[in-house]
Parts: structure tokens; C-alpha cells; sequence
């Protein structure tokens, strides 16, 4: 039986055993078999990826009365490895781009390719327990399970550390001098310490810097001088109830909480604040306790943020007739100006709105699905897409 009454529907009809529908004019059912976007779903007119007709993709740029204006710049299209893999992390250097693909039921993958549009990608490395990468000045870093690994700038491969067996990191940063690990408490025996442990230039072993009773980490990174983290707590039978505020945690270990919130975001930072998304994009100034509120959608909500001296880049979620988009708004706050609309993350499809619980994170992790260099800012889209655009 075919259902009637879906939005901007006009009628639906059974052909061979298939339900057609029809649509109002300017709308499309671009997704027939998407039950997350049921309905016409997609404005004909405005939509980056059904411009004017179903399947007319802009390539990243925007549609504008169901014409697209110039696309973003394809920089490479990364080799899917597994059925459910979901490229949810990127980052750029000097030189490259680099994209983690996360799979729940299959081994993950960490690939690079040059920044140079039309590049051929590379994979870095592969595995079931590929937890997390980052980008040092001179080095590649990765953790697979207990084994922290480096690529050199040359392309050659080391074992940097083994931890411990009672060492259960699951994100990796670096700075100039050091590796810095976030341990999760074991699920197993909740009265474990989450911590956050370094590995100076050189060593072998880790440090343990600073720790939080029975807790999972949701991510962290560096402010240029300290590191900011987000943990989640320990309900009595699972970590899943997030920890209510930031954590600013010096190189030396002194710890500071600051920030009040109640869902796990996506979260950049520069020297003063740190800001993130959910309903809305916000500012809290490190070491405050009050965000503001920089921008509001008017569905949806922000996912996958970066900051540059200026500005900040960030993800808007889907809406029902809209694929994600990309915002830049000043720092300060201002005028969110659109300047690229795609599906961002492999979640910012028309019709499929943001779930915190699953479109913005991957786990507990936020998507890092937006990142940028001096010029450009970079995205992955669903199909493995990595696209650029001029700042």
C-alpha cells in the first residue's frame, strides 16, 4: 500500500508493483527509498544536490532559483573500505589532506591525499581498532588498539610507543614537543580513572598528567598553549551522561573547569573562547561560564566546527528541503554567510535532520568533518568526497 499525505506530495500512484509519487511544483522526491526524508523532499530551487531536477549536483556549491554557481574544488575522492564506513575526521597540513573512516562492523581506515584538486589518495593504514589520527609540523600520528604509529614526512612508517594493557586511549594530539593520549576509564570497572597521558618527543612511555574519575573523553585539542577537553561521566551502568563543562588543562597538569552544557557537541577553540554547536553555535570564553549564542538556525542544528583568526567555519545541519550547508561567521558574531552546500559528514542529505545522538556524532565522537589552511576550508561529503573552498 502506498501512503498518501507525505510532505509536498500531491498524489501517489502504484506502477508495477512501485509507489510513484507526485509532487508540487518546484518540489522532488529525489530519495524514493530514504526513509529518513520521506515526501517530496528536496526544493528544486535551492537544493545543492537536486538543482532544478533530481540528481543535479552542484558540487559543493550553491543552487540559487535551480542553477548552480560555480562548484568547490574536488580534491580527492577516498576509497570506501567498508559497507557502514562513515569518513567522520579530517584534517589538512602543508602538503596534504588526511580522512579517517570509521566503521562499526569492519576494519577503519586513515588515507591521505595531496591537497592539489584531482589528487590520488593514499591509505595511510587500516584496522579494526583504528581509534583516532593527528597532524604534527613533521610527523603523522595515529593509535591502532595499544600501538601509537608515525609517518614521516619521507612516508616511512614507526612504532612511536606500545602502551600498557591497562591503557585504553581512544584520542590522540600532538603539539611540537609531545603525543598526548586521552584513556578512557574501563567500562568493566567504573571506579577507573579517565586520564590524560603524554608522551614526550623521544619516549617510550606514557606520562600521566591528569586524571578524572570514571569517565569517558568525547574528544580534545590544542588552544596553542593549553589542552581543552569533554568528557562523558559514568551513569551507574554506562558512560553516557555528559560531563557538564570543559576542562582547560596546562601542559603541566593544572586542570580548570569552565562552560555549563548538557549535550555532547563539536567544539574548536582558539586563545580565548572555545566554540561549539548543537541547537545553535555558541561562544564560552576559557576559564567562563557563560556561552553566547553567535547564530541560531531556523531548523536543525551545527555540527562540525572549526576557527581560524577570524572567523568561524561550520556545518549546518540538514533541514527538510535543504542539504547541509557550510557557514562562516565572524568571531565576534555577525551575518552566517553561506558559501558552500553539500552533504557534508555523509549526514547533510535533504530531508535528514540532525539527531545529536547519531547524524553529529560517530560513538561518543563528534564529527571533525570541517577543517582548514590559510586559504581554503575543507569538508568530506557521503560519497567520500573531499571538497574545497576559498575562505
Amino acid at each position: 500500500m502506498c501512503a498518501a499525505g507525505q510532505p509536498h506530495e500531491t498524489g501517489v500512484t502504484c506502477a508495477a508493483g512501485v509507489c510513484v509519487m507526485s509532487c508540487e511544483a518546484g518540489w522532488g522526491d529525489c530519495n524514493p527509498n530514504n526513509y529518513d526524508s520521506p515526501g517530496c523532499e528536496s526544493n528544486l530551487a535551492t537544493s545543492s544536490i537536486a538543482c532544478g531536477a533530481c540528481g543535479k549536483d552542484c558540487g559543493g556549491g550553491l543552487c540559487v532559483g535551480s542553477t548552480c554557481s560555480p562548484p568547490a574544488e574536488t580534491v580527492a575522492t577516498i576509497p570506501s573500505q567498508a559497507p557502514d564506513g562513515v569518513i567522520t575526521h579530517i584534517e589538512v597540513d602543508a602538503n596534504n589532506v588526511y580522512a579517517g573512516e570509521y566503521s562499526f562492523l569492519n576494519s577503519s581506515t586513515l588515507s591521505l591525499a595531496p591537497k592539489a584538486p584531482g589528487s590520488a589518495p593514499q591509505q595511510v593504514t587500516t584496522g579494526a581498532l583504528l581509534h583516532d589520527f593527528a597532524v604534527g609540523a613533521d610527523a603523522l600520528l595515529w593509535l591502532t588498539g595499544q600501538v601509537v604509529q608515525k609517518r614521516a614526512g619521507d612516508g616511512t612508517v614507526s612504532t612511536v610507543a606500545t602502551l600498557s594493557n591497562n591503557e585504553d586511549a581512544r584520542f590522540i594530539l600532538t603539539d611540537s614537543s609531545s603525543v598526548w593520549l586521552l584513556e578512557n576509564a574501563v567500562a568493566s570497572t567504573p571506579t577507573t580513572d579517565a586520564s590524560v597521558r603524554v608522551l614526550p618527543k623521544g619516549a617510550t612511555a606514557t606520562q600521566t598528567v591528569w586524571t578524572q574519575k570514571s569517565g569517558a573523553w568525547v574528544g580534545g585539542l590544542f588552544n596553542g598553549t593549553d589542552l581543552i577537553v569533554r568528557g562523558l561521566g559514568w551513569s551507574g551502568s554506562s558512560f553516557s551522561s555528559p560531563d557538564p563543562n570543559f576542562e582547560r588543562i596546562s601542559k603541566a597538569g593544572a586542570a580548570s573547569a569552565f562552560g555549563a552544557l548538557t549535550t555532547i557537541v563539536p567544539f574548536a577553540a582558539d586563545s580565548d573562547n572555545v566554540y561549539y554547536g548543537g541547537d545553535a553555535l555558541y561562544a564560552v570564553p576559557i576559564g567562563g561560564a557563560n556561552a553566547v549564542k553567535l547564530w541560531t538556525p531556523s531548523a536543525g542544528g551545527v555540527f562540525s566546527v572549526a576557527v581560524d583568526s577570524s572567523n568561524v567555519y561550520f556545518a549546518e545541519c540538514a533541514n527538510d528541503s535543504q542539504p547541509a550547508r557550510l557557514r562562516r561567521i565572524p568571531k565576534a558574531g555577525g551575518t552566517a554567510d553561506v558559501i558552500a552546500s553539500d552533504s557534508i559528514g555523509g549526514y547533510g542529505f535533504a530531508g535528514r535532520n540532525c539527531e545529536f545522538s547519531d547524524n553529529v556524532m560517530f560513538g561518543s565522537t563528534p564529527l571533525r568533518v570541517v577543517a582548514l589552511d590559510a586559504g581554503y576550508a575543507y569538508w568530506s561529503n557521503g560519497q567520500h568526497v573531499i571538497r574545497r573552498i576559498a575562505k
